[in-house]
């Protein structure tokens, strides 16, 4: 019998000192570089979870699992910035558009990777049931939220928020 070259991974549920947004850094490569490790984190995304979605100018930014679309299992969908915009592709897709972050069980022994990257809120976060997400009513949630939010802050308020 072969041993198998099967290697397990610690999917990171997030990345310390990302936002949603923002561009993967060349230091934190190391956490998402592999398409194998990619795939076997695919099916443990929880909502929420972080992972780095490939951009239509070739950068892969920081991004929040939303989940499977509402209606159509063959799709997910991702929040890709701090107003609420989702990114929505095909499952097929999810090795090429998408790194998640994860760290190989080889490397747990390692402990300054361990401490940059493993939270105790990682440990603690219970199992969440994944959810489907319907893009319409996050688009126009993500739309009214940015309403309220122009109603609340004055043009002199904003500009004085932009030169400070």
């Amino acid at each position: 019998e072969e041993a198998s070259s099967h290697q397990a991974y610690n999917v990171l549920r997030r990345v310390p000192g990302y936002s949603v947004g923002d561009p993967l850094r060349q230091a934190d490569m190391i956490v998402c570089y592999s398409k194998e490790a990619t795939a076997f984190a695919m099916n443990k995304l929880r909502p929420k979870d972080c992972a780095f979605i490939l951009r239509s100018d070739g950068s892969f930014t920081y991004s929040l699992y939303e989940g499977h679309v509402k209606g159509d299992p063959s799709a997910i969908s991702f929040q890709v910035d701090a107003r609420g915009h989702i990114k929505t592709f095909p499952l097929k897709q999810f090795l090429t558009w998408v790194k998640v972050p994860v760290l190989p069980a080889a490397l747990m022994g390692n402990a300054s990777l361990v401490a940059k990257y493993i939270t105790e809120d990682d440990d603690e976060k219970e199992e969440e049931e994944v959810k489907e997400v319907d893009p319409m009513e996050r688009q126009e949630e993500a739309k009214v939220q940015a309403s309220a939010f122009s109603r609340s802050v004055s043009v002199g308020q904003l500009n004085r928020r932009l030169t400070t």
